[in-house]
């Protein structure tokens, strides 16, 4: 609580908020039988130093009303409220309209915004880029008391470093200085430098190795390899060969592998269609038609809203969007979320070996604890045998001990932030086999979309895979098996749609 002041007549007594925007008013005794008058409030308020506006004069015929049918009149009353202050506004870069891309897919009706993916949108040196807008200037406050508050915060306006410039003709408008993709980080506009190939990565500027951006205008040829330390944007596709970027791998085109074509992002990954690749990243994978015959790998969630996942691997940790899974030729084809199977794997391996050494563990502690019994029939050899055997076991079981650690520490880095589920807006056709953790349902006939595939606990508190549709709520146990050592163990219950 604010400051506190009594009247001289000790009758009433004003308190004031730490901010000193308000301020309550009330009886120093709650059983005296008096109420207060308006005068005796003012001269209250005014000892306070409370500004008495007409505001605060309602505010004083409200509170006489109120403390005389008050139940409670050990209660305050809010009597005078001050204005808070208002902050400025920063300074805001606007991009240029004609650098704002947005692109249909000409055989979608649904528009992808390769912009707000963050697409590399390079420009030439001289040209205009956008302009950037003045801070809008605070206002003050005013408190209880009537004296002024300043905004807690000055409005920030955007600084151009030495790659850009103001127009002459119109100040607010920025021209590049230097080739290259806009980059407004904090309050300061530049512009960085960028790798940009102008046409296809070939023979003619051959294999790319960059710290920096990389625009491809054309196509990434088979057997060619770029790498950035950044972010890759080809505006064409990319083929058989080897791409890889610390940030986004952004694709208009389609990605057509040929069974040899990889692509590895610690970023996202954003195409129209994938063809036996094999793709990784970090970051979400976004495709706007089909993944074909590929093996994808991902730690953050597929999206292929309007697409199929058609033959292959697809692993998404952070779950899976899509609209259809398999085909109707019945290609074998494998979503899984969750835990990646190789951790697991992984674990497993880890798992078997200690049990093996806690084994040896055992058998060599079976082994001396008659001699440790019989310590002083010992000679000083035996001695020294049986410590060092103990020893070995001592340092085997603290190997044990470290590697559990670490195999539980693998396993909770891999799980999905949240339980992960695989949303189908079509078809689960028959030949998909569907794997959450260490369980995996197959598909022996087709499964009608739109439907939730997850694992949830049922009737009796088991753990199940379950279908849930999501046009009725309806929730079908499907058929499920575990899987210890990549070998399959059946369990669970039959249901529509699945083995």
């Amino acid at each position: 609580m604010g400051s506190e002041s009594n009247s001289r007549l000790l009758r009433l007594a004003v308190d004031v908020s730490d901010d000193r925007l308000q301020a309550w008013i009330r009886l120093c005794d709650p059983d005296d039988p008096e109420s207060p008058v308006e005068d005796e409030i003012i001269v209250t308020l005014k000892e306070a130093q409370i500004v008495v506006s007409d505001a605060v004069r309602e505010k004083i015929n409200d509170f006489i009303s109120w403390i005389q049918d008050a139940e409670d009149r050990s209660e305050r009353f809010l009597i005078a409220e001050g204005q808070s202050p208002v902050d400025g506004k920063d300074g805001e870069f606007l991009l240029d309209e004609s650098l704002k891309r947005r692109e249909s897919d000409p055989e979608d009706d649904a528009p992808v915004d390769y912009h707000t993916f963050n697409t590399i949108v390079t420009v030439d040196e001289d040209a205009p880029i956008g302009k950037v807008m003045p801070v809008v200037p605070g206002k003050n406050g005013i408190d209880v008391h009537g004296k002024s508050i300043e905004p807690t915060r000055r409005p920030v306006q955007v600084q151009l470093d030495s790659t850009v410039r103001n127009s002459n003709d119109d100040p607010a408008v920025v021209i590049a200085n230097i080739p290259g993709k806009i980059v407004c980080e904090g309050n300061t506009l530049s512009i960085d430098e960028v790798v940009t190939i102008r046409g296809d990565v070939d023979f003619e500027c051959g294999n790319i190795d960059a710290s920096t951006d990389v625009a491809v205008i054309g196509t990434i040829l088979d057997q060619f390899k770029v790498e950035s330390k950044k972010s890759i944007s080809v505006r064409g596709a990319i083929q058989a060969a080897e791409v890889k970027a610390e940030g986004d791998v952004i694709v208009r085109g389609g990605i057509i592998g040929q069974g040899k074509g990889r692509v590895t992002a610690r970023g996202r990954v954003v195409a129209k269609f994938v063809a036996e690749a094999i793709i990784e990243a970090d970051g979400d994978i976004t495709i706007t038609k089909e993944v074909m015959n590929s093996r994808v790998h991902c730690r953050g969630k597929l999206t292929l809203r309007r697409g199929a996942v058609i033959g292959g691997e697809v692993y998404a940790r952070e779950g899976a969007s899509v609209a259809a899974i398999g085909s109707e030729a019945s290609v074998p084809t494998s979503v899984i979320v969750g835990i990646d199977p190789v951790v697991l794997s992984q674990a497993d391996q880890i798992t078997k070996e200690c049990k093996d050494k806690l084994k040896v563990v055992e058998r060599i502690r079976e082994s001396v604890q008659p001699l440790m019994a019989n310590l002083k029939r010992l000679t000083p050899a035996q001695k020294e045998q049986a410590t060092e055997l103990l020893f070995s076991a001592d340092s085997m079981a603290a190997e044990i001990s470290e590697a559990e650690a670490r195999r539980d520490q693998m396993i909770e880095d891999s799980r999905a932030t949240n339980p992960p589920t695989i949303a189908v807006s079509k078809t689960v056709y028959a030949g998909t086999r569907v794997r959450i953790g260490r369980r995996h349902v197959l598909f022996r006939n087709e499964l009608k979309g739109p439907v939730k595939i997850e694992e949830r606990k049922v009737e009796g508190g088991a753990t199940e895979f379950v279908a849930i549709s999501q046009a009725s709520g309806s929730v079908s146990v499907l058929k499920s098996a575990d899987v210890v050592d990549d070998e399959v163990v059946e369990t669970g219950a039959a249901s529509e749609g699945a083995e």
